[in-house]
């Protein structure tokens, strides 16, 4: 059980961070594949912000990886968190 919780949330964590550092590093390559206009004021300021949030989902589920029965509180901090974010948005 303990290599599949490490698999899955190894692979979370991978992809969480990976959308972060893409969006940051890469904006001026990505932003008109995904059809995004360039952030400026406080779209700046709020992208920022979910990218900060999407990091520390992904360092949340690097420390569940890393000892799923240590950091077995962040799994459903991670749920809540999530479906907040689609709550929001909808």
């Amino acid at each position: 059980m303990l290599t599949h919780a490490r698999w899955l949330f190894g692979l979370a964590a991978l992809f969480n961070l990976s959308v972060v550092l893409g969006l940051l590093l890469l904006g001026p390559w990505l932003n008109p594949l995904l059809q995004l206009n360039e952030a400026t004021g406080s779209n700046l300021a709020l992208r920022d912000l979910g990218l900060m949030l999407i990091a520390t989902f992904g360092f949340a589920y690097l420390c569940v990886a890393h000892s799923p029965t240590k950091f077995r509180l962040y799994i459903p901090l991670g749920v809540m968190g999530k479906s907040l974010v689609v709550i929001a948005i909808y």
